[in-house]
């Protein structure tokens, strides 16, 4: 199959045909998908492979044949509007009308949108997430800020991009966690071990391997409570209890008095119209992850997005609110 034209632009879509196995860009996507582009279409392939793909996302976001763009440039009028990104993170309006507000090529998108400043624009995805620390593997071997990281950190910030330098550290340098933060003052400082509801690890000779914010923690952890302590469980039962994971979420989880809900979650997402966006089924103290769990009477869903797509398509934010 020859690759897609890069002079003409299609957005991505999931190949669920017999033969499908990711997601393509060749303009062949069904007849149902380009008259709800918003809720199947997208204009980067890491954006369509996490949606639709995930058990195979590696070799999803690959060299699959009729693929050449990998994401498509948008002004970036409600950012810093200095000029064309390609985070796959526009509006949906942007995705109805792809052909007019989505481009190939970066300089394309400057010329038609930011001709008044077209070398600002041009140098504008060198600067895309500067306020974000990513892993410096190409360069320190370290964490950074102020812009710079690669292409595929920018088209995944949730998975490489971090607020802080500390979590930056944390989750990309633990063997030298240290070195890495330095002498930031703000990243380990002992005061954070103090407040309470921070999530640990409970390694103790009695533990059922979960994680407790009782504020028994370890004198290690309280030393440096950038390494090891937690703002949310769900943090900290990923971080050390993968492999004992939906224990460790249910651990001190109780059921709610007068409801049908159990102490079961099943990590799927559902419509939680009192919040207006789609939540995870779980329970936790961070409101942004865990909406808390599910009834029998709610419809769960996969995927955050096909959840949003199917109860929510009204709320374009809702892939960000929750």
């Amino acid at each position: 199959m020859a690759p897609t034209n890069p002079d003409t632009m299609f957005l991505f879509y999931p190949d669920w045909s017999g033969t499908g196995e990711g997601c393509r860009n060749d303009g062949g996507e069904p007849a149902y998908m380009a008259a709800n582009p918003r809720d199947y279409l997208s204009s980067s392939i890491i954006d369509c492979c996490s949606s639709y793909f995930g058990w195979i996302y590696d070799r999803c976001v690959g060299n699959l044949p009729g693929i050449c763009a990998r994401a498509l440039f948008y002004p970036d009028w409600e950012g810093a509007n200095q000029g064309c990104i390609d985070d796959g993170n526009e509006p949906d309006y942007m995705r109805d009308n792809a052909m007019g507000l989505l481009y190939v090529h970066l300089a394309e998108c400057c010329e038609q949108h930011y001709s008044w400043n077209s070398q600002v624009c041009l140098d504008a995805p060198a600067t895309l997430n500067s306020n974000l620390y990513f892993p410096d593997w190409e360069g320190d071997d370290t964490c950074k800020n102020g812009g710079g990281q690669p292409d595929y950190m920018n088209n995944s910030p949730t998975l490489w991009m971090h607020d802080s330098l500390a979590a930056c550290c944390k989750a990309n340098y633990r063997h030298a966690y240290e070195e890495c933060v330095g002498s930031d003052a703000t990243s380990g400082s002992s005061t954070l071990a103090t407040l309470p509801g921070l999530w640990y690890p409970d390694w103790g000779q009695n533990s059922n391997h979960v994680c407790k914010n009782d504020n028994n923690e370890e004198e290690h952890m309280t030393n440096n409570p950038g390494l090891w302590m937690f703002s949310s469980q769900l943090e900290c039962c990923k971080e050390h209890f993968s492999w004992n994971y939906k224990p460790c979420m249910t651990a001190g989880a109780t059921e709610v008095v007068g409801s049908t809900s159990t102490t079961t979650a099943t990590y799927l997402y559902y419509m939680n119209y009192a919040r207006g966006t789609c939540v995870q089924d779980c329970l936790g103290p961070t409101p942004a992850i865990c909406g808390g769990l599910a009834e029998r009477w709610d419809i769960t869903y996969s995927t955050l997005r096909i959840c949003c797509a199917e109860r929510n398509s009204w709320n374009r934010d809702c892939r960000r609110l929750s």
